[in-house]
């Protein structure tokens, strides 16, 4: 199932707010500006470390927030590490899942940041 995810104000946010999160996250269907990413990619993770997932249609300016400094607090315990879920299995034929590799995970987190300081919900479509 694909899911895209989108920081919104009540109408979609600038993704030059976004320039300067690295080139790292995957991109969707219809998520191909910075200010959205492929939300199917990350959601395992952010559920893991949250339990906030990203399947809600909107995720209000608080959980946000919440996803944004959890990534940074997941991030500091676990300097430099990937992430695979390990009830993943990413491809058919394949016993293991694709991890996210730690330049995804801090992409993702600054992504959160920055949404979270310009108080930005995030739009779910799938």
């Amino acid at each position: 199932m694909s899911l895209d995810c989108y920081a919104v104000k009540m109408v979609d946010a600038d993704p030059k707010l976004f320039e300067s999160v690295p080139n790292g996250l995957h991109h969707g269907l219809y998520s191909r500006t910075a200010n959205g990413f492929y939300g199917s990619r990350y959601a395992a993770f952010v559920s893991a470390i949250t339990d906030v997932t990203l399947y809600d249609e909107l995720l209000p300016v608080e959980q946000v927030q919440h996803i944004a400094d959890a990534l940074e607090d997941w991030i500091a315990d676990h300097p430099g590490e990937s992430w695979a879920d390990p009830q993943d299995v990413s491809r058919p034929g394949h016993d293991v899942a694709k991890p996210l590799a730690p330049e995804e995970i801090l992409a993702l987190a600054q992504w959160f940041r920055i949404a979270a300081d310009n108080g930005c919900a995030v739009m779910n479509w799938f």
